[in-house]
């Protein structure tokens, strides 16, 4: 499969690992705000849990492939 936007050769990630680190991503953000319960690290855990969700779902729906040329994620991978 082809790159959309340059017409390289997509590269595809491994599925299994990218759900792993978005599920860390999860643990990572549960782990801090309940640890502190400061503002800053609510902050720090919704960015997390936003990282985790984009991991999850380059895995799942997008299959894992990325463009290495232009470092782009195909919006639907067929």
């Amino acid at each position: 499969m082809n790159c959309p936007h340059c017409g390289a050769e997509l590269q595809q990630r491994n599925r299994t690992r990218l759900i792993v680190t978005g599920i860390e991503f999860f643990l990572a953000a549960l782990v801090l705000v309940a640890l502190l319960h400061l503002a800053i690290t609510i902050l720090a855990g919704v960015v997390l849990i936003a990282i985790g969700i984009y991991f999850v779902t380059w895995a799942v729906k997008l299959n894992g492939l990325w463009c290495s040329r232009c470092g782009r994620v195909p919006r639907q991978a067929r």
